[in-house]
């Protein structure tokens, strides 16, 4: 009686793909990757244990009811939730704390803008909860001015009488300001490359040009220069007038190490500036 032959055996388990050594070493480098960013994250803002989302849920709530100068804190909160949530889980958690994505956006905004400085973290001990997520328009060189003292004439008492609808209004017109001046100093730094190459291409011909045609494109370039240099000096008229508001406005004297910091700052250009006077005879 002939022998039957043994079937073969079904294989146990999903049919998985064969995976590579390198494939496996390249997962690996990404998990790490992802574990180093979330403890950076954690340290950044203040998670000092393992993650725990109920823990973190408790402490939103507590600053939501408690709102004011906790809006810094709650933004952490919610920097920390979504780093480690998925979108699904992230966006669950916000629905347990009936929070709207769009405020823990403009938390997370707040808590990121007022972070790295002692002295723009002190603003969200001074202002409404409210009024500190507006001046997220501000950049960080505002945002340092404003903690020091004020910006383009505006303190933090003034803030604090403005009504929230009023402050947006004001900010939004030094943002206008400050967009126009990076767009204008753009278009006098393109204009000078522009006459600078102009330059650069007539000097080759030099030799055959009237002298009246090689000035006039010397004194066009000299013209952009002036327009850059007041610029300039209205900048540094600025910063020295802010400079001493900051300690007018605290009752205190000016400190000789400031002083003699402005006048670091100043002295060489009014020594360029004394030196083309001698130089044109005026």
């Amino acid at each position: 009686m002939p022998r039957q032959e043994t079937p073969a055996a079904e294989p146990i388990g999903p049919n998985l793909p064969a995976v590579s050594p390198q494939e496996i070493l390249d997962d690996q480098a990404k998990l790490e990757a992802q574990r180093l960013a979330l403890a950076d994250l954690d340290e950044r803002y203040g998670l000092t244990g393992p993650y725990d989302r109920d823990a973190l849920l408790r402490s939103a709530t507590n600053l939501i009811v408690e709102s004011g100068i906790r809006i810094l804190m709650l933004g952490r909160v919610f920097l920390l939730l979504k780093a480690h949530e998925a979108d699904g889980e992230w966006l669950a958690a916000l629905d347990q704390l009936n929070v709207s994505p769009r405020f823990a956006q403009r938390c997370m905004l707040t808590a990121r803008k007022l972070e790295g400085s002692e002295s723009k973290k002190l603003l969200a001990a001074q202002l409404s909860s409210s009024k500190i997520m507006e001046l997220t328009v501000l950049d960080d060189d505002q945002l340092e001015d404003l903690a020091s003292g004020q910006i383009e004439g505006l303190t933090l008492d003034d803030i604090d009488r403005l009504s929230t609808k009023e402050l947006r209004t004001k900010l939004r017109e030094l943002r206008d300001e400050r967009s126009k001046e990076v767009e204008t100093h753009g278009e006098i730094v393109a204009a000078k490359d522009a006459k600078l190459n102009e330059l650069d291409r007539k000097l080759r011909y030099w030799g055959k040009a009237p002298a009246r045609e090689q000035a006039d494109t010397i004194l066009a370039d000299a013209a952009l220069a002036s327009v850059e240099m007041m610029s300039v000096l209205k900048r540094m008229e600025t910063a020295v007038r802010s400079t001493r508001a900051v300690f007018d406005a605290a009752g205190e004297e000016i400190p000789a190490d400031i002083e003699q910091l402005i006048e670091g700052l100043a002295t060489p250009l009014l020594e360029r500036i004394h030196d083309l006077n001698a130089l044109i005879g005026v």
